[in-house]
């Protein structure tokens, strides 16, 4: 496969860290050309002032209502965005903003009650993009009931996958749910670092 590693785009865009971004023909591989097309679509990567965020709370917090623990924001999005000054926002990341300051570069908003539409400020926690990852819930389709492990047909076994460096890693197949519950934990305490660990 050709490498693209140091190569420039139709505009000149330096893709020296972009690994295969620009596999495809012209620009529409090239991920600094979207984000000067679509630059809503990089919501998380907008730096937000306090004051901006503090300015959106009244807006955020009247279209929010109380759900159990959580204060779930009606705006539209799976995660609730809203438009200021003509540029699109997760609530969430305003609400902590507004609260604890600036979010570090390269961090994200974790939801520690695992609803995306929650903008109670006691559930969201600044976390890295791997440890959300883990944080996920499982998914609908999940047969075994337990994250990271599901039923293979082809050999009758219990198979278990984490995600490391946010990349699919094989831990291997079982006989029983209890040893592939025990081989993820084991898999859990091994490879990925401890502020990265699902809170299951």
């Amino acid at each position: 496969m050709t490498s693209y590693v140091g190569k420039l785009c139709k505009r000149g865009h330096n893709h020296e860290n972009s690994g295969g971004s620009l596999r495809y023909s012209g620009n529409r591989g090239c991920v600094e050309c979207k984000r000067e097309k679509f630059p809503n679509a990089f919501v998380d990567a907008k730096p937000i002032s306090r004051e901006l965020a503090t300015a959106a709370m009244p807006k955020i917090l009247a279209r929010s209502t109380r759900k159990g623990d959580c204060l779930e924001c009606d705006y539209a999005g799976k995660y609730p965005l809203i438009r200021i000054e003509g540029r699109m926002y997760k609530c969430s990341r305003l609400v902590y903003v507004a609260a604890h300051g600036e979010i570090p570069p390269g961090m994200v908003i974790d939801h520690e009650c695992v609803n995306p539409r929650c903008v109670e400020i006691s559930h969201l926690r600044i976390a890295t993009p791997q440890s959300n990852n883990q944080a996920k819930s499982m998914q609908s389709n999940n047969t075994s009931g337990e994250p990271n492990i599901c039923w293979e047909k082809r050999r009758n076994k219990w198979w278990v996958r984490i995600k490391q460096n946010y990349r699919d890693k094989h831990i291997g197949y079982f006989d029983t749910i209890e040893e592939a519950r025990a081989a993820r934990d084991n898999a859990f305490a091994r490879l990925v670092p401890e502020e990265d660990l699902p809170r299951w």
